[in-house]
């Protein structure tokens, strides 16, 4: 009401940027909360435990008709293959069926020609402490190796052959065709759907970071919160990487979910570039005088928090981004200042090259912050062409 009032009698009136975004805190939530939360069909873990329930009495269904002597190892299949999104679902289920036929492969091999116990018992030591020793390293070298010691610890313990191994191939064929036709069929999530609110998100992350640094230059007089300035990169940080996260699900969708990636791609990338700008600049404010500085800052630091925003509204409505106003307008000055500062810091080296003035902090101070304006209007027009091009590939 304050600021109402003043607006309203033309008065200025100076808002501290650090009190604009401070870090979210999470919200504590009870049991009940949760659970209403989660049993909704909004929700993607509910969703997925409904399609992991449906696919696994599937399969132990159709285990169970075609009288499969092994037929838990289907279910198993499709219990481990099945994730909440199609991208990771194919990708596990690639690895698990590619692995579990070459191990099984392996293993009929090894059943056919070893049928000394303790050259089998040798195998399996060797094998199994060697996957256990790439499993964090690759999944599908892991069960290349783990299927054969399944196959050989069967064979030592009951009678079975070599047509364990073909019933463990054939099994896994089985699962991992009902695990992807279950993610693509059944209540999908696509990352399609989701990617724009994620990006949106991001791009309000990164714009409330640049907020604050740019406050830092804006009021050098007022100590910077650093702590806040900390905070609010790690929370862009995170949504960065969330955000790239799900662009790399999208990539694994079919291409005709998936639509054009290009724009997406182009997108994440520069928007990792504006954080490092924002981060750049955080830096150099350290070193920051706050004796010199320029009069265009303010307006620019405007400019782009009204784009970012704009940017970030396109996204979540589906519509495309309003024109870029003239950037250049507010560089120019700058590439002027700073031409100026380097033709007076030169006529000082070559009169006194140790003299230590006004213009040599002026040229620190202001050098490094023209330059990472530059790059920050360049992002931006990338940006805005990204989401631009993405609205239109949404639309055809």
């Amino acid at each position: 009401m304050e600021i109402v009032t003043d607006l309203q009698q033309a008065k200025g009136r100076s808002i501290p940027q650090s009190d604009i975004y401070p870090p979210m805190q999470p919200e504590r939530s009870s049991i009940l909360d949760t659970l209403r939360n989660n049993l909704t069909f909004d929700s993607v873990l509910f969703r997925h435990a409904l399609r992991l329930a449906l696919i696994v009495t599937t399969a132990q269904l159709l285990a169970s008709l075609l009288q499969v002597p092994t037929g838990y190892w289907v279910t198993l299949t499709a219990v481990v293959a099945l994730k909440p999104s199609f991208g990771d679902t194919s990708e596990r289920t690639v690895q698990r069926v590619v692995g579990t036929t070459l191990g099984g492969i392996v293993g009929i091999a090894l059943v056919a020609f070893i049928h000394n116990s303790v050259a089998i018992l040798i195998c399996i030591l060797v094998l199994l402490v060697t996957a256990m020793s790439v499993r964090s390293l690759s999944y599908g070298i892991f069960i290349i190796l783990l299927t054969p010691v399944v196959i050989l610890l069967l064979n030592l313990t009951s009678k079975g052959g070599w047509e364990i191994g073909a019933l463990r191939i054939v099994d896994s064929l089985i699962g991992g065709t009902l695990a992807l036709l279950g993610s693509y069929l059944l209540f999908p999530s696509w990352e399609r759907q989701q990617l724009s609110a994620q990006l949106a998100t991001t791009m309000r992350a990164n714009l409330a970071y640049f907020q604050q640094v740019a406050a830092s230059y804006l009021h050098p007089e007022s100590e910077p919160s650093t702590e806040t300035i900390k905070n609010l990169r790690h929370q862009a940080a995170l949504k960065n990487a969330n955000a790239a996260a799900a662009a790399q699900r999208l990539f694994s969708e079919p291409l005709h979910v998936r639509g054009e990636v290009e724009p997406i791609m182009m997108l994440m990338l520069y928007i990792r570039a504006f954080f490092s700008s924002v981060t750049t600049l955080a830096e150099h404010q350290r070193k920051f005088s706050g004796e010199y500085q320029f009069a265009e800052l303010k307006g620019f630091n405007d400019a782009i928090v009204e784009i970012l925003e704009n940017l970030a509204n396109a996204l979540e409505q589906g519509e495309p981004p309003q024109s870029l106003p003239a950037l250049d307008t507010y560089l120019q000055p700058i590439h002027n200042r700073i031409e100026q500062l380097h033709t007076a810091r030169i006529s000082e080296l070559a009169a006194n090259p140790t003299s230590v003035t006004s213009t040599r902090q002026a040229v620190r101070d202001q050098t490094p912050v023209s330059t990472q304006l530059d790059r920050i209007v360049y992002e931006i027009k990338c940006l805005h062409c990204a989401i631009e091009r993405l609205q239109k590939s949404i639309l055809k």
